[in-house]
């Protein structure tokens, strides 16, 4: 990933936590555990995919967000069935939610967590706060609701299981629009993942086509009749769904557009240097990791 080590005094790199500490709960097996016999395999996945990403790449600004925290949430206040369809996650992973974050903190990652916005809001927020440094972002996450962030050629989405890193032309590539329409397209198409229905009969495609067609979501929704002109499949249909469910949608807007300003610590410095090897070595020890991981992170921090 040579686009990523070019000069990154100046690049900050923004990990959405929770994609990958879900993915290393389902790969690897609870017969990992620790002293206690409690399963850490959620957090033997992240390390080894930090020890993969610190060996990929020489970070010198990171933070790692958290989802979790949240004792309000600012999205289901809106909407209440916002990820209603979601199952809450086992009681053994929310413990070893709070082991990566715990373990995150003592490798020296500055780590965030919000009572009342997702993981994505402090990314947004982070991001926005060094752009006005003047730094490249990268953001290391699967998910396409962060594509919103990207806003030039200094910004990346990286998919770091898939090894696919996304510039705003793979995102207009793969979505029909560019990075900030996003939230627009989501609004209009839905999003199962977070139980966001969108418009009837609308989807990705047709969304990506009628956003195309005007200057934005609101020029949109104040021409549903304008449907008609386009070669659009059913147009006259989907202008009468649109027409009918607009308040739905403004709502809908309002749930994917990420904030940019969420009240995080405003001090928070993201600056990283790594550990000595003997101090992560003792650290994971204590964590009953064994001698391969630690291996691992004892080559990144003598290289």
């Amino acid at each position: 990933m040579s686009i990523h080590r070019e000069n990154t005094n100046c690049r900050v790199f923004l990990i959405d936590a929770s994609i990958y500490i879900f993915r290393a709960w389902y790969i690897y097996p609870e017969t990992i555990t620790d002293e206690q016999n409690r399963p850490i395999n959620a957090l033997y996945g992240f390390l080894y995919f930090l020890s993969d990403f610190l060996a990929d790449v020489n970070p010198k600004h990171i933070a790692i967000a958290f989802d979790g925290g949240m004792k309000l949430d600012y999205r289901k206040e809106l909407y209440p069935a916002y990820k209603a369809n979601r199952e809450p996650p086992p009681e053994e992973l929310k413990y070893q939610f709070g082991l990566c974050m715990d373990v995150a903190q003592k490798l020296g990652f500055q780590c965030m967590q919000s009572n009342y916005y997702e993981a994505d809001d402090i990314i947004a927020t982070l991001a926005s706060r060094y752009k006005q440094l003047d730094f490249g972002v990268t953001i290391v996450s699967a998910d396409k609701d962060l594509a919103q962030i990207m806003e030039d050629e200094h910004d990346y989405l990286w998919d770091f299981a898939r090894n696919e890193v996304y510039d705003a032309q793979r995102i207009v590539d793969k979505f029909g629009v560019m990075p900030n329409k996003i939230p627009e397209l989501l609004a209009l198409a839905g999003d199962k993942v977070d139980n966001i229905p969108g418009a009837n009969g609308v989807g990705v495609k047709t969304a990506a086509r009628l956003l195309g067609k005007f200057s934005s979501l609101d020029e949109l929704l104040a021409n549903p009749d304008k449907f008609k002109q386009y070669k659009i499949r059913n147009a006259v249909q989907i202008g009468e769904a649109i027409y009918n469910d607009i308040e739905q949608i403004r709502l809908f807007h309002k749930l994917t557009v990420l904030i940019n300003n969420a009240d995080i610590d405003e001090t928070a410095d993201c600056h990283w240097s790594c550990p000595n090897a003997d101090a992560i070595d003792e650290l994971l020890m204590g964590y009953n990791i064994d001698n391969i991981l630690r291996s691992r992170f004892s080559r990144i921090a003598t290289s």
